[in-house]
């Protein structure tokens, strides 16, 4: 399987990526996303991925070919998945806050807020639909090896008014540099976590309308990053064939990619690169002392996000942390130093876990690569049960001396016997 080729950039000074407005930003971005998929590739992940759907789907039988032989599948991996993640998910959590320091409000008691608190984390359960997030990221935990979420604040939901959102995010768009992670645990130590997703032209010149003019479509380049799993599903393993797409195949295109006409259902890939950026600005203060020269942070918190699309060539945007209200704080309403007990502050908005831990990689394996065999040999089993029960199901056929017809040429098959 070939692999990306992504030019090579430096980054100014000690950072990951250059500074904002360089114009190697989008490309330096691209990079790392090649490098993330070319470590997916060395792993076998994506396939691993793809024949773990084909399981679930009960598509077992890869060459089921012309044979006459009955080719039955007993689907007991779907039942193990299935019972797993409803036994997981089954119960609803009970939230806990612990009390700690004394009441510094006055105006009001120190129980009333902590029963604030508790109403809060049972509405972000309740109302907010968690437990069917929480059910999603199992189910793709116990069948890829790895569950994934983000947690971020979306302004177009509630009228507009801008809520907290729960993404369930897919392995396959999904990755972290270095690409030699050892422990999900870990991730938050990682330089940078990718995100990348297809989106719409049309919402993406929404979402983005500075860039609007910039943004083409590559329609035809994000079909190996999942998309065929929808599309095999209900099909044999012949009918798949030709829509598995290898992801060497999907990111040339993304490299040799060229503008064309906008047309309907015309998508664009969209990569999101949070990274821990610890650049630093001079800001001159006068007092009475006279002039006075700081360094401070360029990015509170160092986390900063990085949004590319077209193979790096438009940057939709490079800003702070959004998971903080910055107006707010420029503003003097809300105090940097309170900002700074906010648990996103300093931490990417992912969460990660694995089914089961794998000491080599952070990917983790899951129950399907330990079964997997077991299931195939019942299916082989129960075919040979099968055929043999449609052979001895049928009448025994009576063959007279005169019939012209040879006892070897009745095989308890249907057919057509023509006497001499």
């Amino acid at each position: 399987m070939k692999k990306v080729k992504a030019k090579k950039t430096a980054s100014s000074g000690d950072e990951l990526i250059p500074a904002k407005g360089d114009p190697d930003v989008g490309t330096r971005v691209f990079e790392i996303f090649a490098e993330i998929i070319n470590d997916k590739i060395d792993l076998g992940l994506h396939d691993k991925w793809n024949r773990n759907n084909e399981l679930f789907q009960n598509n077992h039988w890869r060459n089921k070919g012309g044979s006459s032989v009955p080719l039955v599948s007993a689907n007991l991996l779907f039942v193990h998945l299935q019972r797993t993640a409803n036994t997981l998910t089954d119960n609803n959590p009970v939230f806990n806050v612990a009390r700690i320091g004394e009441d510094i409000q006055g105006d009001r008691t120190l129980q009333e807020r902590y029963e604030d608190l508790q109403h809060a984390a049972d509405h972000w359960w309740i109302d907010q639909e968690q437990q069917d997030n929480f059910d999603t990221t199992v189910r793709s935990g116990e069948q890829n090896g790895i569950g994934v979420e983000k947690v971020i604040f979306n302004p177009d939901l509630a009228d507009g008014l801008g809520e907290v959102e729960t993404v369930n995010v897919d392995p396959f768009h999904f990755g972290w540099y270095p690409v030699k992670l050892k422990d999900v645990k870990d991730l938050q130590k990682s330089e940078a976590v990718l995100h990348f997703y297809p989106l719409s032209v049309r919402e993406a010149k929404r979402k983005w309308p500075d860039k609007a003019d910039q943004i083409k479509s590559d329609d035809d380049i994000n079909k190996d990053l999942g998309d065929e799993r929808r599309e095999m599903a209900g099909q044999d393993s012949k009918q798949a064939k030709g829509l598995m797409l290898s992801i060497s195949s999907v990111v040339k295109e993304l490299l040799n990619y060229t503008t064309g006409a906008i047309g309907h259902g015309d998508e664009v890939l969209v990569i999101e690169c949070w990274c821990h950026d610890y650049s630093k600005s001079k800001k001159i203060t006068e007092s009475s002392d006279g002039l006075t020269e700081e360094r401070e942070p360029v990015y509170p918190g160092h986390i900063r996000l990085i949004t590319v699309c077209n193979n790096g060539k438009v940057v939709l945007e490079d800003r702070k942390n959004p998971a903080i209200n910055w107006p707010l704080i420029e503003s003097g309403e809300f105090p940097l130093a309170e900002a700074r007990k906010t648990y996103l502050f300093d931490r990417f908005p992912f969460s990660a876990a694995n089914s089961i831990k794998d000491i080599s990689n952070a990917w983790g394996c899951s129950d399907i690569q330990q079964l997997e065999g077991l299931n195939v040999e019942l299916d082989k089993a129960i075919s040979q049960m099968v055929l043999y029960k449609d052979r001895a199901a049928r009448l025994k056929p009576i063959n007279p001396l005169n019939s012209g017809v040879d006892n070897d040429d009745f095989d308890n098959f249907p057919g057509v016997l023509r006497p001499i």
